[in-house]
């Protein structure tokens, strides 16, 4: 996970992450490809130690109702102020922030991710969707635009280009 994922689930700063880095004993770094495939010298964190952070963060024995534990629960049992974890693919559209770490490429590990409540992730998502839907239609008026027309005169009766060998069916 990046600095800014870890940030997210951890609650802590990026220099508090820096500071945890220097007291703790160095462990050999993770493999890590820069974009013109030399090493690089990005920071990842292993998932399984993040997790086990917030978990040892939880009162021991706590009680109150059940915590939303999975995304789909988040959807049908949220309240409209409760709040999830969320990421942005790059197309902009906000998606489960656990779902985002097994996507790879698709997430930028910098990219903006925070905690929406309910009502603002189906907001944004309603936005996200109208916005596609408008670049769609906005694509077809631009390929209807570009599409050859044909010099041929047309069959008065189908339609179709009047071209040699042409035989209307109508």
């Amino acid at each position: 996970m990046s600095p800014r994922q870890v940030q997210l689930l951890t609650g802590l700063s990026i220099d508090q992450l820096k500071e945890r880095r220097r007291m703790r004993p160095p462990k050999p770094p993770l493999p890590f490809q820069a974009e013109d495939g030399k090493a690089g010298t990005a920071i990842w964190y292993p998932i399984g130690e993040v997790l086990d952070y917030v978990v040892s963060l939880l009162p021991v024995g706590a009680k109150g109702p059940m915590p939303i534990r999975t995304f789909t629960e988040f959807l049908g049992q949220a309240t409209p102020a409760d709040v999830w974890p969320f990421a942005r693919l790059q197309t902009g559209q906000p998606i489960d922030f656990f779902a985002s770490l097994r996507l790879g490429e698709l997430v930028d590990p910098d990219a903006d991710c925070g905690w929406l409540s309910l009502t603002d992730f189906l907001d944004e998502t309603s936005a996200w969707i109208e916005q596609q839907r408008s670049g769609l239609t906005v694509r077809k008026l631009g390929a209807a635009i570009d599409v050859p027309v044909s010099n041929l005169p047309s069959c008065l009766r189908c339609g179709a280009p009047d071209a040699d060998g042409h035989r209307c069916r109508l």
